[in-house]
């Protein structure tokens, strides 16, 4: 860790691995207004859809997809509806879900740390992710970023609680 950056030094951590730019991302981050972290597998340990997918018991077949979106052969788009159309969420099936894999459980080690401290020094800290809203909701709470700070995708639903799609609107959506 750096001596002319002290102000990092204390989100630290043991566990933490050491990159190859550390000064130069040091240095971005204290002249940054505002930090935005993609959340599935950075701020969280997984990836969000793959954990509602498992849930759902239809894990196998959206990791195919996730896989072939991944390898640019879909564009995300079509890759997103594709796994929400083998998904079909409820309302009551996210809900239980996140009550027995609550998202703020899986946060990367030094993580509320680091966002703690940029927020300390007046950082305006963004969550942005192709995953969804309702599952980041509970995470940027654990984390004091306010849900007006969240672009990620909507899941909708219709007054039965039965879903209907994602709000295509989204910029995380395409």
């Amino acid at each position: 860790q750096s001596r002319s950056r002290p102000w990092l030094s204390s989100t630290r951590s043991p566990t933490m691995a050491t990159g190859t730019r550390v000064e130069h991302a040091q240095a971005a981050l204290q002249k940054a207004d505002a930090v935005c972290f993609d959340v599935d597998s950075t701020v969280i340990t997984k990836e969000g859809i793959d954990e509602l997918a498992a849930f759902l018991g239809v894990g196998d077949r959206v990791a195919a997809l996730t896989a072939s979106a991944m390898g640019g052969s879909v564009p995300f788009h079509e890759a997103l509806a594709a796994r929400l159309d083998v998904m079909r969420p409820s309302r009551k099936q996210l809900d239980a879900m996140l009550a027995a894999h609550p998202p703020a459980d899986l946060l990367t080690p030094g993580i509320a740390a680091l966002i703690a401290r940029l927020v300390a020094l007046n950082k305006r800290v963004y969550l942005v992710s192709g995953g969804f809203r309702q599952m980041i909701e509970p995470v940027a709470a654990e984390l004091a970023i306010p849900p007006t700070d969240i672009y990620a995708n909507s899941l909708l639903f219709d007054d039965a609680g039965d879903f209907t799609g994602h709000d295509p609107a989204e910029p995380t959506s395409r």
